[in-house]
């Protein structure tokens, strides 16, 4: 029976099955660790060659727009035409080093020749000019102090604007406001002493709303709305020393529906050069003075003599 026992052959095919097996298992790790690195190093061959061609590309392309780009060409004149010496050369021109003569071509981009041919144009045309009015200047001359006519008024007096008649402009006297000895102001109105021409500017800021308690309390209401002006407009008028007609020489307008919101100025600006006789007059008149916003800086009315 024992030698049945050693002598099975099952026992033995057994043994050989499982090292076999053992066997295969063993080679089989062996042979997955190779591939795996081999897959690694050609994802990462992959992402090199990736990244290459991104960068080949971004080259290509910066190439190609510089070589897109125009480019300025090269003048060649002579040194003399721009004024330039023997041994004078501004950055950007540039000339044979063995010439020595003004007679030599100076070369350089068309922008630069260009410019520098300009100012040397420009430079012998002023010299010129002053050539030929030293003639008729005189050896002695004498600086004149005297002071033209001018004057300009500064910020509305409102309470003398509402209670006067007419909506003619009252205005401050006071700093910054200037007046010279041939302009005199009254009542809202620039008197001149000197006949001649003169340039008269006012300039005017509404308000959307009256900026006066008592103004905006006739208009505090929706039902009121359409007693709202739509146009505010701004005026200079003439007085005659002859006749003494007004004539409204200067007009401007401004609508309301520029000014959106209740906070909003709009300014207008009016002026013109006119002949003025001694004893003339010229004042502003507004269709709205109680719309005029409250500031100095933004309100004016003035002349001077040209």
């Amino acid at each position: 029976m024992a030698d049945k026992k050693e002598n099975n052959p099952l026992k033995f095919n057994n043994i050989e099955l499982e090292d076999s097996l053992n066997h295969f298992h063993k080679n089989t790790r062996y042979i997955k660790t190779p591939i795996k690195v081999t897959a690694w190093i050609l994802i990462i061959l992959n992402v090199i060659m990736l990244l290459s061609l991104l960068v080949l590309t971004i080259k290509w392309r910066e190439l190609r727009q510089d070589s897109m780009k125009p480019r300025e060409q090269t003048v060649c004149v002579k040194c003399s035409e721009m004024g330039l010496g023997v041994n004078e050369l501004p950055e950007g021109i540039s000339k044979d080093k063995e010439c020595n003569s003004t007679d030599c071509n100076c070369c350089g981009q068309t922008s630069t020749i260009l410019t520098r041919m300009v100012s040397e144009a420009v430079q012998e045309r002023s010299t010129e000019v002053r050539s030929s009015l030293y003639p008729l200047v005189s050896e002695e001359c004498k600086t004149t102090t005297e002071v033209m006519p001018s004057a300009q008024v500064n910020g509305v007096l409102m309470p003398q604007t509402e209670r006067g008649h007419g909506n003619v402009i009252h205005w401050y006297r006071e700093e910054p406001s200037i007046l010279t000895d041939l302009i005199e102001y009254k009542h809202g109105r620039l008197s001149v002493k000197k006949s001649g021409f003169y340039y008269i500017f006012s300039q005017l800021t509404f308000k959307h709303s009256p900026p006066s308690r008592k103004k905006r309390s006739q208009y505090n209401t929706i039902t009121l709305h359409e007693d709202l002006p739509n146009h505010l407009d701004h005026f200079i008028y003439h007085t005659s020393s002859e006749t003494g007609k007004h004539e409204k020489i200067l007009e401007g307008s401004k609508s309301r529906c520029e000014m959106p919101s209740l906070n909003d100025e709009i300014t207008s600006s009016l002026g013109a050069v006119f002949y003025l006789a001694s004893g003339d007059e010229v004042f502003v008149k507004a269709s709205h003075p109680g719309f005029i916003s409250p500031s100095k800086e933004r309100n004016n009315f003035g002349l001077y003599m040209t």
